[in-house]
């Protein structure tokens, strides 16, 4: 059992899928992970649900704005990352080369928040907890574990993240397919990868991508399929341990699906 009370600064704290269908996401994530929901209204902005399990939040999910569409934005899983000072991020960010979207602004009492982009364009979420400090329960089966950054410049983005979490990396070897930069505050609390995007990907844009544990990878990734989604990276075993997936949910959200073989989700 991984339940959690807070999160540090400088690590993964929250995910939320914005989709054009929440009533069909909804059903597909409760089959595929087992998630209870709760919902909120949000008045003329519909309906907020978070996604529960044994009573935590794991994740949250709202119907994909106009708004957003126009501006280019996917069905997607967001990332956020836990800050101690969403302003003072805000301003940070635009000094490292970033872009500030949207905020900083208040969540109610729950915390405050700034969307964002890095300098090749990956938009990720910073946030300064008060009343919600993010998911209550991760590196468990069927929640939030790890979360990775997709890049087309990669010494821009490793610079970009270390100024600004004053990260350290290492680098895992790939073999023929490259080199695997993992990132945190410590070698004992890396909570993110990140990944040159190669030819071989295609038009792939920079994004963050974020991943959730299961106890058997190939049973989920069977129910996954069998509920509409597709798989768009196959099994693939990790140096050192585990295994892990890409599909893409009925809606067109990307998510990755690991099974460790060790207690890290790594």
């Amino acid at each position: 059992m991984a339940i959690f009370k807070e999160h540090r600064p400088g690590t993964l704290c929250y995910v939320e899928l914005v989709s054009p269908d929440p009533d069909a996401s909804r059903k597909f994530y409760m089959n595929l992970f087992g998630w209870e929901v709760q919902e909120e209204g949000m008045g003329e902005h519909g309906i907020y649900t978070q996604f529960l399990k044994e009573g935590e939040i794991v994740g949250a999910l709202y119907k994909l704005m106009k708004e957003q569409v126009e501006a280019g934005i996917p069905p997607s899983w967001g990332t956020y990352l836990t800050v101690m000072d969403a302003d003072a991020s805000a301003e940070k960010i635009k000094e490292l080369g970033g872009r500030v979207i949207m905020g900083p602004m208040d969540v109610s009492d729950y915390g405050r928040m700034c969307v964002v982009a890095d300098p090749v364009g990956a938009v990720f979420q910073v946030w300064q907890p008060r009343k919600n400090i993010g998911v209550g329960r991760m590196d468990e089966a069927n929640t939030l574990c790890w979360a990775e950054n997709m890049t087309n410049d990669l010494e821009k983005s490793k610079a970009f993240y270390q100024g600004l979490f004053n990260w350290t990396t290492s680098e895992m070897p790939l073999g023929e397919n490259g080199v695997y930069h993992l990132l945190g505050n410590t070698p004992e609390t890396w909570c993110c990868g990140m990944m040159q995007i190669t030819p071989e990907m295609g038009a792939t844009p920079p994004n963050w991508l974020a991943y959730f544990q299961v106890e058997d990878l190939a049973a989920t990734i069977g129910t996954a399929s069998g509920l509409g989604a597709e798989t768009v990276v196959t099994t693939t075993t990790i140096a050192g341990g585990g295994q892990f997936a890409v599909i893409r949910d009925p809606q067109g959200a990307f998510l990755g699906l690991y099974q460790k073989a060790t207690d890290n989700c790594e």
